[in-house]
């Protein structure tokens, strides 16, 4: 969320807009990305909760036209910061995920408070539907625009000098996951199908990111006898030079807002199977015409999979081909001017 809304901070200020990155506290793996032309404001506090007095004051001196914010708990202190500043700036929320937070408050929050935005941004169709049925809204209320996951239309993996040992060799195929060692992102059954298959074939596994399952998935990578053929290297600030050099790129989450990722592999010309899950993952492969799509937490079926991508080089080279296509519609430079219409709208005609 934090990466994306740097990309359209960035891209709005090189459109001519006046842009100013109000921050809870200016800190993060994203902010010397921020371009020198979008001004940051650091309302210095220790939660976003408690930033909402600075933003307050924020609104009621510099009365922005449009406030763009994300994640759950920013978009309803956003809400909160109109009402008590008594400006006239446009609300614009952008809601990233399947589902609102932790705990049935956050639920009654966002149907309680989000009809308010002057615009609601749905990061997938399946995200439009998510708040549809909380919120009670039409699906019609819901702007459904894609995030802008590449900075640039030539974005086709890092050049970034480290490699992964394993990247190096070409003998043995390597599987890629990335995301946080969370529930969510099922890297169970990652590891299990992993291990199904190496079972008839070699291969290795690598997983990207770091979370509070780490002990969980070690457990079971120990359980299964695999130690030698994973690796959980933990957070990576840029996965694309993994990806532009594995094998196979997998998804398997339970539920995914849009899936940022899965467009990075494809922009590497990686190939990628991703579960069949509620959210992105599914709209970003046309329902499997861009990429292998399998039942969420299957097993077996994920097994199928990675021996039919692993072992058929021409649907490899398809897959490459068409993902590079595909990717190119993700790009800053396409997704920016759907926000520069919605401004456009909200600003002139409001909610």
């Amino acid at each position: 969320a934090e990466k994306m809304i740097v990309h359209i901070a960035n891209a709005l200020v090189e459109k001519g807009f006046s842009v100013d990155l109000v921050l809870a506290k200016a800190e993060g793996v994203f902010l010397d990305r921020v371009s020198t032309k979008v001004n940051v404001i650091d309302l210095n506090a220790p939660r976003v909760l408690f930033s909402l007095p600075g933003l307050v004051r924020y609104l009621k001196k510099n009365r922005p036209i449009v406030l763009i914010s994300t994640l759950t708990h920013s978009n309803i202190v956003a809400l909160w910061a109109k009402w008590f500043a008594c400006v006239n700036t446009r609300v614009v929320i952008k809601h990233d995920s399947v589902s609102s937070g932790s705990s049935a408050l956050w639920d009654y929050l966002v149907k309680y408070f989000y009809p308010y935005a002057d615009a609601i941004v749905a990061v997938s169709k399946g995200v439009a539907r998510y708040l549809a049925q909380v919120t009670g809204l039409p699906l019609e209320r819901f702007h459904i625009i894609y995030n802008p996951v590449l900075d640039t239309e030539d974005t086709m993996g890092s050049t970034e000098s480290f490699k992964h040992p394993w990247l190096l060799d070409k003998d043995i195929p390597v599987i890629l996951a990335v995301g946080r060692l969370v529930k969510e992102k099922d890297f169970k059954t990652l590891i299990k199908a992993f291990a199904e298959f190496r079972k008839k074939q070699e291969a290795r596994l690598i997983i990207l990111g770091e979370g509070k399952m780490r002990g969980e998935l070690e457990a079971l990578i120990k359980e299964m006898n695999i130690q030698e053929y994973v690796d959980l290297p933990g957070f990576v600030r840029d996965p694309l030079a993994y990806m532009k050099y594995a094998s196979v790129f997998v998804s398997t989450s339970l539920s995914e807002g849009f899936g940022n990722v899965i467009v990075e592999a494809l922009a590497s010309g990686t190939p990628v199977i991703a579960t069949n899950c509620e959210g992105g993952p599914t709209e970003i492969l046309e329902n499997g015409k861009y990429g292998l799509l399998v039942s969420v937490g299957d097993v077996i079926g994920l097994c199928n999979a990675l021996k039919k991508v692993l072992n058929d080089n021409e649907l490899r080279r398809n897959m490459r081909i068409l993902g590079k296509k595909r990717a190119m519609d993700f790009t800053v430079s396409r997704i920016i001017e759907d926000y520069i219409e919605l401004i456009s709208l909200v600003s002139l005609n409001g909610r």
